[in-house]
């Protein structure tokens, strides 16, 4: 019983981690147009300020990505989909 527990806390752990790389993404991608819209409008200083909220998040998405993929079944999961998908796009 203490296995399917920890195996199910683990699990749980895995998708609030997918789902902040969601929100993480999200938030990366207003940012970037945020800053160009800035950029178009040459206002400098708020283009920095969006540039750097982008560069800090993108820091935070690369850390949660690689606890990620640190487990050993969220790596297999996703070598097993990448060999899938060169195999197929190879034949």
């Amino acid at each position: 019983m203490g296995d399917t527990k920890n195996i199910s806390e683990a699990t749980k752990t895995v998708f609030k981690k997918l789902d902040a790389l969601n929100s993480i993404d999200y938030r990366m991608r207003r940012y970037r147009r945020a800053q160009r819209r800035m950029e178009y409008y040459s206002n400098h200083d708020m283009a920095d300020h969006y540039k750097d909220r982008h560069e800090t998040l993108g820091f935070l998405r690369d850390s949660i990505n690689s606890e990620i993929m640190m487990n050993k079944k969220v790596a297999r999961t996703v070598r097993a989909k990448v060999i899938k998908q060169i195999t197929e796009n190879l034949m």
